[in-house]
């Protein structure tokens, strides 16, 4: 029961976390891109993207044996690229 409990409260917590991304990522988008489809196609586009990498990266990251373990080496690797994204991102839309 406690792990049914567990589980439940989890999937809760990303339906949540994905409604508010939804809602309140379009008003802050709008403060860089006017148009309002071109929103709607970064919005849409990233759903894409995550249907065929994070298959991708799971199967690389479960063959993968390293003295880090098996994620931790694309957590290294992706965290500093996320950041480097974007902040070179914000960087290029300050102009």
């Amino acid at each position: 029961m406690r792990k049914t409990w567990l589980l439940g409260f989890g999937f809760f917590s990303i339906s949540i976390t994905w409604a508010l991304y939804n809602a309140f990522v379009p008003f802050f988008l709008e403060k860089y891109i006017s148009s309002v489809a071109l929103i709607g196609f970064f919005m849409t586009i990233d759903n894409y993207f995550a249907l065929f990498l994070q298959p991708w990266i799971g199967n690389r990251s479960d063959r993968t044996h390293t003295k880090y373990g098996r994620r931790m080496p694309y957590l290294l690797i992706g965290m500093p690229l996320g950041a480097l994204f974007t902040a070179s991102f914000h960087s290029i839309t300050a102009w």
